[in-house]
């Protein structure tokens, strides 16, 4: 069931209450009534998975609607996870499966990553996260394709960054057929190579194409902790093609790009899988929805972008 509501402005100002709103049934029709006039629809909704809340929003089509005066507008919704990554898994039936050592020192903070695709240092967000599987088994439903899994063992007890000195890591490319679960056994942690490390890493940052802006609350007050991720895709979805720090007590942020283009900006208070309760999501679309331009060598400023807590 989720719940409908009608806004008299776009989603970029949702700073005033909702005109009306409603639940919608167990099937997925509502009926809302307001008097005649021009509504923006949006639609919100809970999932639970694995134990875990997700929250799920979406946008009527067409919107805005005008219904008239003793007349009725009729609009389809399709929910979808707004935070950039979303759970693209499979129903049980594929996927992949296997076993973790990690032992010793390291062990303090064990994540799984999955991304798209073969990548032979997967770095940056991931498509999907699992932290500490229980007893070190873990098993993913995946739709049928390539992927590449990466294991980081974080002294730091953090979910994101680049693993330190401290830290130990492992990754295994891998295929996944329909109806199967490739198994990848057992997988050990291993030491960094720190010099290689330093080599990958050492030219994250730099970059002459960049926006810079603040991360705002819906009350106008900055929000500190909250990274921007950059995508070219206007889905938002899968691995973004560059990720900010996380802004401070100011709310600003600096987002250093590998080129110029039309990019789609997501925000985001947790890096790593769905959107879940108590964090902070956003996102900039630009003027005309078509992405936010820059030219390669530029400089974009005075990017505002306003989040909001998962409920």
């Amino acid at each position: 069931m989720a719940l409908v509501q009608l806004y008299s402005k776009a989603e970029q100002d949702r700073s005033t209450p909702p005109i009306a709103e409603g639940p919608s049934g167990e099937d997925g029709s509502f009926t809302i009534t307001a008097p005649a006039g021009l509504y923006y629809i949006w639609a919100k909704a809970t999932m639970v998975s694995e134990g875990r809340e997700y929250r799920l929003v979406g946008e009527a089509v067409p919107n805005p609607v005008s219904p008239a005066a003793g007349g009725q507008a009729t609009v389809e919704i399709e929910l979808h996870d707004p935070s950039g990554f979303s759970a693209s898994t499979a129903p049980e039936g594929s996927g992949v499966e296997g076993s973790v050592t990690a032992e010793g020192e390291g062990k303090e903070r064990l994540t799984l990553y999955i991304y798209r695709g073969a990548h032979k240092r997967p770095i940056g967000p991931d498509f999907i996260t699992a932290t500490d599987p229980e007893d070190g088994i873990f098993k993913v439903n995946l739709l049928p394709g390539e992927y590449t899994l990466a294991l980081r063992s974080r002294k730091s007890g953090e979910d994101f960054g680049p693993p330190t000195r401290d830290d130990r890591v492992n990754s295994r490319i891998f295929t996944v057929k329909e109806g199967s679960y490739t198994d990848l056994g057992e997988l050990s942690l291993k030491d960094i190579d720190v010099k290689l490390w330093g080599s990958v890493t050492s030219t994250l940052g730099d970059g002459d194409t960049a926006i810079k802006g603040v991360i705002v609350s819906d009350s106008g007050q900055p929000e500190a902790g909250v990274r921007i991720l950059a995508f070219e895709d206007g889905r938002m979805a899968g691995k973004p093609i560059a990720v900010s720090p996380p802004t401070g007590v100011d709310g600003n942020f600096t987002l250093i790009l590998p080129r110029g283009g039309s990019f789609f900006l997501g925000a985001r208070s947790r890096i790593g899988g769905p959107a879940a309760p108590g964090e902070k999501v956003g996102q900039e679309r630009g003027e005309d929805g078509g992405g936010l331009k820059i030219k390669e060598g530029d400089l974009l400023e005075g990017v505002k972008i306003l989040v909001e807590e998962v409920w």
